[in-house]
């Protein structure tokens, strides 16, 4: 047995018979012999038998008769193009090792010889002529792997290199390789894909190439509304074909003639506003553009659409708020979701609500202003007797499809319209069923100041001026309230005369009218009521005369209209006095020398009558004269 080291071992023992048998032996652990008879032994050995040599990339093998090792080549991807000599200065020989593989021979030279099995190589990663090509190194002949990674948009163009720098040729890099020649020349080559750019995949794009013939990544404008028509080019520049270009764009084969890719979407227009909404696509039905059918929003809408042509008579249901009235080829009316409709548009100048005439056209109706208003509701059909409450001056009564009211909040609704100002010549109440009624409050001459109470309130009084207020009660029915929507209670006076007002008792609920008399002697105080029925304030009452404010204070009125206060009636001769406490007028008759004075008077008068007498008879005769001046029986 011969010791080896070599790292490839035969596989089998040799006999020397005459006509030599084989003997499977592992000689990398056994060692071979022959015995007597000259057959093959197979010994285990720590030390290994027959083999061969190999280089690190190679696999053992063995042949399959003789079991000789054998030095095998993993496949590459790519293959060496020389083998290179064991000579003091090494030597390449040029061989393809896809097809031979390289030895050295008694001179160490190099040889390439044919084999079944593929020499060196290399191996590259993914799919050859896709992503990558194989090329040798040109001073060893090491095979290189030439990576093309993909691109999205790859150059229609190669460009030479050196003394070619400005040489073009054509070259659709998404199949073909630009290489270059020796002297830089451009080639097309097929061994692969070739350079491009890679664009954003946010959007939608398609390729294209500049004037160079660099790739380009074209990423179309988004449109509202999009074409359906292809045309051709050149001869087929009036041949169309129908493309929907929200999806898909034209393009042209090599004659013109249109196609419609579906890479990306393609042209369209434009439009202003919300799609179904302010607006619709339409289109020209011989051109394939695209239109922007305009929707203007209406205040109310048409409630059918009417058809045209042979169908103008023909009319269907269509709510045009939230749909728009089409026409087929024919011109019968269709009913679209595509947009709103047609409508009309209502002043703004007061509330207003939509209906519909006859025809379904849109209406403004401005429901009428009231002074009060319906404050219920009530159903139709079989819910005509159902209510709701529902406040008419901000809301207006409706049915839904059954009949069942509903109180809408777009306008004012019922009511009921009262004669006067509000809040002052009325005020608003409702009847059993919501319906409004007027209470008027007429005007007075004198109002009440306070509200009273009923029931167990009727003791309670509270502060209320008539003229601005009118009196109500709590939701108990009893406790008295002051409500500030009309005016209240009072008397009417006698307006020719002159007045001034007053109340009875001494609460200030019942007011009543004191007239104006000529007195001999006025009053000079006034007195308060209420809380203030001890408070006085002196006042004049000939050019005066007394009232309180509402909390029973006191006042004193200048009477400049000639409205004076109060007083008394004398008799006689008299004097005017007032108490000093309450300011009440007295009269005060006069005694003492007055019947004196009236006797000498009289006497007087006497006197002066008799001598008249005497003169007027002494010069009418001497007899008459001697009479006496006085009258014994009457005295005079």
């Amino acid at each position: 047995a011969v010791v080896s080291t070599q790292s490839g071992h035969y596989g089998r023992g040799k006999g020397e018979e005459e006509e030599p048998t084989y003997l499977t032996c592992d000689q990398s652990t056994n060692v071979c012999g022959i015995d007597a008879d000259k057959a093959p032994t197979c010994t285990p050995s720590t030390t290994p038998g027959l083999g061969t040599n190999c280089t690190s990339e190679n696999y053992c093998g063995a042949d399959d008769t003789t079991g000789i090792a054998e030095c095998l080549n993993y496949p590459s991807s790519c293959y060496d193009n020389k083998c290179k000599g064991e000579e003091e200065e090494p030597t390449y020989l040029t061989c393809d090792q896809s097809t031979n593989v390289c030895g050295i021979d008694a001179d160490k030279a190099p040889t390439c010889t044919a084999s079944t099995t593929p020499g060196a190589g290399t191996n590259c990663t993914g799919t050859e002529h896709t992503d990558f090509y194989c090329k040798d190194d040109e001073a060893d002949g090491a095979a290189l792997c030439m990576y093309t990674p993909p691109h999205d948009c790859y150059n229609k163009k190669c460009t030479g290199q050196q003394d070619y720098s400005t040489t073009v040729i054509d070259c659709d890099q998404s199949v073909n390789v630009c290489k270059f020649n020796d002297t830089g020349f451009p080639e097309c080559s097929a061994d692969s894909r070739g350079e491009g750019v890679n664009c954003s995949h946010s959007d939608q794009f398609y390729c294209n190439s500049d004037e160079s013939g660099a790739g380009l990544c074209v990423v179309p404008p988004v449109h509202t509304c999009y074409n359906t028509k292809c045309w051709g080019n050149a001869i087929f520049s009036k041949v169309s074909i129908d493309c929907d270009q929200s999806s898909n764009r034209c393009t042209f084969n090599g004659t013109g003639y249109p196609t419609c890719t579906d890479t990306t979407r393609g042209a369209g227009v434009d439009c202003t506003g919300t799609e179904h909404t302010d607006f619709y696509c339409g289109k020209n039905i011989t051109t394939g553009d695209a239109l922007c059918k305009e929707t203007p929003p209406h205040d109310c809408y048409d409630k059918t659409c009417t058809g045209e042509q042979d169908y103008n008579t023909t009319v269907i249901d269509c709510d045009q708020s939230v749909n728009v009235c089409k026409f087929n080829d024919t011109g019968f009316p269709e009913c679209s979701a595509d947009s709103r409709g047609e409508g009309v548009n209502c002043s703004h100048s007061d509330q207003f609500y939509c209906n519909s005439d006859e025809s379904g056209a849109g209406l403004c109706v401005v429901p009428p202003v009231h002074t009060c208003y319906n404050t219920k509701c009530w159903g139709n059909a079989i819910f005509s007797k159902v209510s709701i409450d529902c406040d008419q001056s901000s809301n207006r009564c409706t049915f839904n499809g059954t009949g069942y009211p509903t109180c809408t909040d777009t306008t004012r609704g019922a009511g009921v319209d009262c004669n006067g100002t509000d809040h002052t010549d009325f005020y608003c109440q409702q009847n059993t069923i919501g319906g409004a009624t007027c209470q008027q409050t007429p005007e007075h001459s004198c109002y009440s100041l306070q509200c009273q109470g009923t029931g167990n309130k009727t003791g309670t009084y509270i502060p209320c001026d008539g003229a601005t207020n009118r009196c109500g009660l709590d939701a108990d029915g009893s406790t008295p309230l002051c409500i500030n929507d009309a005016r209240g209670s009072g008397v009417d006076c006698n307006t020719s005369a002159s007045y001034y007002c007053g109340y009875n008792g001494t609460q200030l609920k019942d007011a009543i009218c004191i007239y104006s008399e000529e007195y001999d002697c006025f009053d000079n105080i006034c007195t308060g009521a209420l809380a203030f029925n001890e408070s006085t304030i002196g006042c004049n009452q000939n050019t005066h005369h007394c009232t309180v404010n509402i909390t029973g204070y006191p006042l004193c009125i200048n009477a400049a209209n000639g409205t004076s206060g109060a007083g008394v009636f004398c008799k006689g001769h008299f004097s005017c006095k007032q108490d000093k406490e309450t300011g009440v007028a007295s009269c005060k008759t006069s005694h003492g020398l007055l019947p004196l004075y009236i006797v000498i008077g009289i006497i007087a008068v006497v006197v002066v009558a008799g001598i008249v007498v005497w003169f007027v008879r002494k010069r009418m005769g001497g007899a008459d004269d001697r009479q006496s001046l006085l009258n014994r029986e009457t005295g005079y």
